[in-house]
C-alpha cells in the first residue's frame, strides 16, 4: 500500500496497512538544533523521524504538487518567547 492509498483508507474509515504519520513541520530554530544534534542536512526532518521511530519510509515517487494554499493563520503571529523556564521555551508562533 503506498502513502496515498494508506491516507485514503484512513480517511474513509477503511483498513490501512498502518496508520499514516503526518506530523507538522518543526520551527526553524528546532530544525537547526536537530542538525546540531546529528540530523544530517541531507535528510529531511521527516526522514530522520521515521528512522528514529523505526517506521519504513517510502519516499513519494513524484513530487508533491504545490496548490498555492496556505493553511497557516493569516496574518501569522510574530514568533516570540512567552516564557523560558528550566531550559524550556513557551513560544507563540
Amino acid at each position: 500500500m503506498n502513502e496515498r492509498e494508506r491516507f485514503r483508507e484512513a480517511l474513509l474509515f477503511g483498513k490501512p496497512d498502518r496508520i499514516p504519520l503526518l506530523p507538522g513541520e518543526p520551527r526553524e530554530s528546532t530544525l537547526e538544533r536537530w542538525h546540531e544534534e546529528g540530523l544530517p542536512r541531507t535528510k529531511t526532518y521527516y526522514e530522520g523521524l521515521m528512522e528514529v521511530l523505526e517506521i519504513p519510509y517510502d519516499p513519494p515517487k513524484t513530487p508533491q504538487p504545490d496548490l498555492g494554499v496556505s493553511f497557516k493563520m493569516i496574518p501569522p503571529f510574530e514568533e516570540k518567547v512567552l516564557e523560558h523556564r528550566q531550559g524550556h521555551y513557551l513560544v507563540q508562533d
